[in-house]
Formats: C-alpha cells, structure tokens, sequence
C-alpha cells in the first residue's frame, strides 16, 4: 500500500518541482546605462519574449538596413488581433517603480502606429485574450509624421501619440504589450528611462553596458562625473547572484593601483557605500565593487573601476568687466 501510494504521490512532487524551477519569460539580452540625470534599459525589438500568433502574420522578423541586429515589421491592420510582449526588470539598470519614459528607434514615413498596454499602468486592462477591443488614440505609439525614410527615436518633440510614451512601473519586473494597430511601421531597439529630459542616440545605445549577471552595474555617480558634492554617496546595481548578506566588497580610494589591486576593500549588504569622512576638493576618487557570489563555489566577480572628480575649492568667474561709479 505504502509503495503504490509512493508512485502516485512521487510523480506530483516532481512536477510542483518542475513547476517552482521554470523560468519566468523574460528578454534575455538587453543593456543599460545611466545617461543624462536617470537610468535607461535597452533591447531590440526582436528580442520579444512572446508574439501570438507566434508566426510571421502579424509582427514579422526583418532585415532592415541600418538596424543593430534585425528588426519587426508591423504587418497586420487589423486592431488588436495581434500581440508582441517583452517583459523587463528595471531593476537591473539600478531604477524603482514611478513614471517612465518609452521610446523606440523607427521608421515609420507614413504616420502609422500600434498601441502599448504596460501592467500596473492606469487605464491599461492586462492580462488580456485577443482580440482586444476598446483601445484608446493615447494608447497608440511609433505614429509619425512625414520623417522619411531614415531610422529616427520616437516620439519626435510635438509628434502625436507622445503621451502614450509615458508609463507608471513597478519595481522589478514590468511587461508591456504592443498590439497592432495599422501595418507600416519598423521598430529595432526599444527603451526605457525615468529621465524625462533624456533624449536616446545612435551613439548611446552602442555604448550602452551589456550586464553581467555576477557583476556590478549602473555606477551612480557616472563613470567619470564631475564636480560632485564632497559628501557623495556611491551606489550600484547588485550583482544576480551576490550573497544577501555581505555580499558586496568595495574599494574606494584617490589611488587608482589600491583600487586596481583590491586594498583595504569593505564588505557589506548594503548597495550602496558613503565614504567615511569629507572628500577634498577637486579631488578624482577610484571605485570598484566585487560582487560575492553564495555558496557552494563563493565565487567572487571582479567589478570594473570607476572614477569621479569632486567639485573645486572656488570656481572661476570669467568676462566680467568693472567700471568706476561717476
């Protein structure tokens, strides 16, 4: 009895197993970075976590000129009969939940448009069965207006559907899904950020860090920065698979070869360090942070130097001319 009950239970508890360990779809390739006074998240437009229908109908792989990697045609003009869905955690760029900012980089001669639902978003009904009815003009996003041929960041200043760019997050993971409006527009990279002054380049987003899950990222202040605050506090994207509890070793010094060969590191939880007295001024400081990786292997990932220069003693004041008092 006890055997026969074994083979009926043992069968279950590995499928809740398999159930618990499943990963959770999500964009597996993406970059970040920490441009202008915010955060930004990257990835391309094939990159999609799901499409449905899942062929070639609606939302089909291209090979534009000019894309970073292929790009998605928009293909189908029936509203909302179609979906393409890419899920993201905004935490791995070192951002919370608040307002965001959409843009994608396009083309699209014809002023054509799709629609963007985002979970957690006001107004924004998911989960959803297709087809989908009663979506919103504020909902439609890529609509442009007589801007060629030519690969260009939407929304454009003044362009319709720019209100449809900006978003409510959450913490960690966000989905958002875009389904078909009309067929025309061309889309390769899509990004977030929660700086609505920044504006997304070419440039940027080749320069943009492809994170590694062990190691450190989205060093603020920026690499490099200038005229910071003598009491600034450092902070960073956390490592995948850093230990909870001091899992983080950081190096901080104004000498670049202690920081380059691991002297005087601190180890702490917090992801985020103050240094433990005034800096000088005008003064460049190296940082890295090491991330500890938890058992079995402890295996700890090497992060990359970074710098920044504090702010001067006095700063200069120039062409200011001075007159006698008759």
């Amino acid at each position: 009895m006890l055997y026969q009950l074994s083979k009926r239970v043992l069968p279950g508890i590995i499928v809740a197993l398999l159930l618990m360990t499943v990963p959770v779809y999500a964009v597996g390739k993406f970059k970040v970075s920490n441009y202008g006074a915010g955060s930004q998240i990257w990835f391309e437009a094939e990159d999609f976590d799901e499409r449905d229908p899942a062929d070639e109908s609606s939302f089909a792989l291209s090979d534009q000129p000019g894309a970073f990697g292929r790009s998605i045609s928009s293909i189908n003009g029936n509203d909302g009969e179609s979906m393409i869905r890419y899920t993201f955690n905004i935490s791995k760029v070192g951002g919370s939940g608040g307002t965001w900012y959409f843009w994608g980089r396009v083309i699209n001669p014809n002023n054509n448009s799709d629609f963007m639902l985002v979970d957690g978003h006001p107004g924004d009904q998911v989960p959803f069965t297709l087809p989908v009815s009663g979506l919103a003009s504020g909902q439609r996003i890529f609509e442009q207006s007589d801007l060629g041929i030519d690969w260009v960041w939407a929304p454009t200043e003044g362009s319709a559907g720019e209100e449809a760019h900006t978003k409510m997050l959450q913490d960690g993971e966000n989905t958002m899904y875009v389904l078909n409006r009309e067929s025309g527009a061309i889309w390769d990279v899509l990004m977030w950020t929660d700086d609505p002054a920044y504006v997304p380049t070419d440039a940027d987003y080749e320069n943009a860090t492809v994170p590694s899950l062990g190691a450190t990222t989205v060093p603020n202040p920026v690499d490099g920065a200038k005229d910071l605050p003598r009491d600034v506090v450092l902070s960073w994207a956390p490592g995948e698979y850093a230990l909870a509890i001091n899992g983080h070793r950081v190096y901080f010094s104004e000498v670049f070869d202690d920081v380059n060969d691991g002297i005087g590191g601190v180890t702490q939880s917090a992801n985020s360090y103050a240094p433990s007295q005034r800096l000088d001024f005008g003064t460049t400081y190296y940082w890295r942070v090491d991330e500890v990786n938890g058992p079995p292997d402890n295996t700890v990932f090497e992060g990359i130097i970074w710098s920044f220069t504090t702010e001067p003693l006095a700063y200069a004041i120039e062409n200011i001319t001075a007159t006698a008092s008759k």
